[in-house]
């Protein structure tokens, strides 16, 4: 063997034994979050699409009991304003997170079907001084307005 090909073999012993030491300093395990302990769905008790969108939910995803909250929604499935979202789905959903002790490890509210969509936020950009233009809207999806 002449001394390049030694070289060139010593430095890919020297890269595989790094990348060894690599993998097993690792830790053994991989942490992240959103796991069904983390989530809160909210389902439309009125609806028997959100009933059962939400009932196949948390069969495939493992979801516990006392992270479902159902809210007896009966108004607008398409949009609504601001002012009706925390008063008739955050007020409530927030209110079952206090009651049922979900604080530290609720991390995500999602919702089945059967409820608005949009959400007007026009009164309460107004209200902030805020004037939509080109790039903004005064209008944001459920998911956007609860976050």
């Amino acid at each position: 063997m002449s001394f390049p090909d030694f070289r060139r073999r010593s430095r890919l012993v020297a890269a595989l034994a790094a990348a060894l030491l690599a993998a097993i300093a690792a830790p053994s395990g991989a942490f992240a979050g959103g796991g069904p302990e983390n989530v809160l769905l909210v389902v439309n008790q009125r609806s028997w699409g959100s009933l059962t969108l939400a009932n196949h939910y948390v069969r495939l995803r493992d979801l516990p009991a006392l992270n479902v909250v159902y809210l007896d929604w009966n108004d607008d499935n398409e949009r609504i304003d601001a002012a009706t979202l925390r008063e008739k789905i955050l007020g409530p959903v927030t209110a079952e997170i206090d009651r049922r002790h979900l604080n530290d490890h609720v991390d995500y509210i999602v919702y089945s079907s059967d409820f608005p969509w949009v959400v007007d936020c026009t009164a309460d950009a107004a209200a902030h001084g805020v004037k939509p233009n080109d790039y903004q809207s005064p209008h944001a999806s459920l998911t956007r307005a609860t976050f």
